[in-house]
């Protein structure tokens, strides 16, 4: 059978430019679109159209999505859809959904092949991709059943082939959140989880296999009181059952029955490093659409480029798609590299950063790294730091290269591959390491790397409302932007920095000299500007490499500074002392302007709120001071009266951090409660609140 669907919007200029024969290849995608309840709901789609895993292998009868993408990023202006092989007996067609999403039912147990032509104004491509439609088959063992080659079940060869995958995966929130759901373990469950809790996306009765489809040739009901022992009683009355009655392996991998009979053919089951089959389930609306939450992020976008290709294969810091390619990626977590030769590896290849580069999907939770991976370009380890959930976000967030190094050793070549510490190295910038120092001691800032999770403990926090969706969570933007108004994401600040509502609340001094005391923020772009106009060419606001002196180790390490302290993108947030000595000291360098304010020169008396905040078993408490003074730092209890003295001294200039560890004047750990601590600091007399919480 074949037949195909043309979509057309050809000008006059399009066909004489394809008369005329000026045409190069492109590179189509058939991209799958998962059809999530949510999606279908924002589309306005009626009931003939099923939910849809995002899989290229799907249950018999369920619906497969697609449109056309062209990976060059061109537009597209004409593109054909071609079944060009079905199996016997279907009778599928490619049918325009709404804009440019199309579908076609796997109406028939089998292959589907389709092709897409595509044309855009620099060429024309094509492309095919397999598709099937099966049979669930179930996990095999679960709930204490027996394994069943018959039947189909995965375990019949990956329960000795791979037992520890599945040992994890039976461990995991997923295997056993219909089983505890139904088991009254899980509050708030009901009937209407289970689409997202089993086997088979559909709910509909397609004859499948999937968990509604035997739901309805067993006649089992849902039960009205979820309480334990009804999971054990589906076992027992439907042990094949059970099998799907769980989010399994071909929840994610896809209908598995064609894969039993053919294990070589990989077409008939998917190992995805995508996130379609992720999205029709967390593509939800309660707390937070945590797929429409990552598709605005800057991982959902890949970046490809050719020097991708024959790296090393190694998966180090050097090879590139260890961060660019999701599969590198998790290739890097398993300790293996990855074959970039130019035969192997092409744009085609490239896998966006996704749920599984980050999620291990059979355990659950984030995936482990290789020992040794804790290191910087500097070879400095921070395998020490608890960096909690953001050591995950700091395997590619690391500049590629030390600053010492780069700017003694590594000559600027214009036009060449790129100088500098390549983009977004925030662990090392969170970590005050890899500038360009002068040979000097650089100030740098604590408390933020101290926070829980480090990076996810401030970007993926939740935001409040209808901007829960736009930033933090898994789009890790601080920042989103409605109606021409900025909003910061500032949840986790307010507990060292209270009262804030914006990134500009956050003051700094004046450390760009120009009479004002701006946003901390503005004050560091305000020297990042200052430092592009005292490097070549001078007076400009950008900086242009090719004229950067090799031989002048001050200009070249101001210029690294620059692209450190810019390419970091958080404008001094990640380390506020570092940033500002790392640009004041290269404007210095070459300029010989001295300042007034430097990090340990502040302009103002200043008590931070502890960190962290309830503690347990001790807390740090930060303060500045703006000349040298006779200190005093005590803590009172709620009723006013004094449990210790801290500080009782005479202190220089600059910020000073002293720590309590919940005791009182004769050592003895106080009990849980509100606690008040102030500072006496010459005629400078401040209080704050904190909570130990045994």
């Amino acid at each position: 059978m074949k037949q195909s669907v043309t979509k057309t919007f050809l000008s006059l200029f399009i066909l004489m430019f394809i008369i005329g024969g000026i045409s190069r290849a492109q590179t189509p995608y058939i991209e799958i679109v998962p059809m999530s309840a949510l999606l279908k709901s924002q589309l306005e789609l009626g009931d003939e159209y099923f939910v849809s895993t995002g899989l290229q292998n799907v249950g018999k009868g369920e619906h497969i999505y697609i449109r056309a993408v062209d990976r060059d990023n061109e537009d597209i202006i004409d593109y054909t859809w071609e079944l060009t092989a079905t199996p016997e007996g279907s009778n599928a067609e490619i049918t325009h959904v709404i804009n440019d999403i199309y579908f076609f039912t796997a109406d028939e147990a089998g292959t589907y092949s389709v092709n897409l032509s595509i044309t855009t104004t620099e060429g024309t491509g094509n492309t095919d991709r397999i598709f099937s439609g099966q049979r669930y088959t179930g996990v095999g063992g679960f709930g204490g059943t027996d394994v069943s080659f018959q039947e189909g079940h995965c375990a019949t060869c990956h329960g000795s082939r791979d037992p520890e995958i599945i040992e994890a995966w039976e461990q995991s929130r997923h295997a056993t959140i219909f089983q505890r759901g139904i088991d009254g373990e899980v509050q708030g469950f009901g009937p209407f989880r289970q689409r997202t809790a089993t086997t088979g996306i559909a709910e509909e009765d397609l004859g499948s296999g999937s968990y509604f489809s035997l739901k309805a040739e067993t006649g089992w009901e849902f039960p009205e009181n979820l309480e334990p022992g009804n999971f054990d009683q589906l076992v027992e009355d439907h042990p094949q059952f059970a099998q799907v009655a769980t989010i399994g392996c071909e929840s994610c991998h896809g209908a598995g029955r064609l894969h039993r009979d053919d294990t070589a053919d990989r077409d008939l089951l998917q190992v995805s490093y995508t996130s379609e089959s992720c999205q029709s389930c967390h593509d939800a609306t309660r707390p937070t659409a945590q797929f429409h939450s990552f598709r605005r992020s800057g991982h959902a976008d890949p970046v490809w480029s050719g020097s991708f290709q024959n790296r090393d294969g190694s998966n180090s810091l050097q090879d590139c798609v260890r961060c660019h390619d999701g599969r590198g990626y998790v290739n890097f977590t398993k300790g293996i590299g990855t074959d970039t030769d130019e035969n192997v590896y092409t744009q085609d290849d490239l896998v966006f950063i996704s749920c599984e580069s980050c999620h291990d999907p059979h355990a659950g939770g984030l995936r482990s790294r290789p020992m040794g991976s804790d290191t910087l370009s500097s070879g400095l380890s921070y395998a020490d730091i608890d960096l909690g959930a953001g050591a995950t976000c700091a395997d590619c967030h690391k500049y590629r290269r030390f600053g010492e190094d780069a700017v003694q050793n590594i000559a600027i070549r214009v036009p060449g591959p790129p100088w500098g510490p390549h983009y977004v190295g925030a662990i090392d910038m969170l970590l005050g390491d890899g500038g360009y120092e002068f040979d000097t001691e650089t100030p740098r800032s604590q408390a933020h790397k101290a926070i829980e999770n480090t990076c996810v403990g401030c970007h993926m926090t939740t935001a409040e409302g209808d901007l829960r969706n736009l930033m933090g969570d898994h789009s890790w933007s601080m920042t989103t932007v409605v109606d021409d108004t900025q909003y910061d994401l500032v949840e986790s600040c307010v507990t060292c920095h209270a009262g804030i509502t914006t990134f500009s609340d956050l003051m700094g001094a004046d450390y760009n000299m120009s009479g004002t005391v701006q946003p901390f923020v503005d004050e560091v772009q305000a020297l990042l500007d200052t430092l592009a106009a005292a490097l070549p060419p001078l007076g400009e606001p950008t900086v242009n490499a090719g004229d950067i002196d090799n031989d002048d180790l001050e200009q070249k390490g101001a210029y690294w500074n620059y692209l450190y302290v810019r390419n970091d993108k958080s404008n001094g947030i990640h380390n506020p002392k570092y940033t500002i000595a790392l640009l004041q000291r290269s404007i210095s360098t070459i300029t010989g302007i001295e300042f007034d304010h430097t990090p340990d020169m502040p302009g103002e008396y200043a008590l931070h709120q502890n960190y962290p905040n309830p503690f347990n078993p001790t807390t740090q408490i930060e303060f500045t001071l703006p000349e040298q003074s006779d200190v005093v730092l005590e803590i009172y209890d709620i009723t006013g009266r004094r449990i210790n003295t801290l500080i009782n001294d005479n202190l220089s200039t600059g910020t000073h951090t002293v720590t309590w560890d919940a005791t009182n004047q004769s050592g003895q750990t106080v009990s849980s409660g509100v606690y008040i601590y102030r500072l006496q600091a010459d005629s400078f007399v401040e209080t704050k609140r904190m909570v130990f919480i045994k």
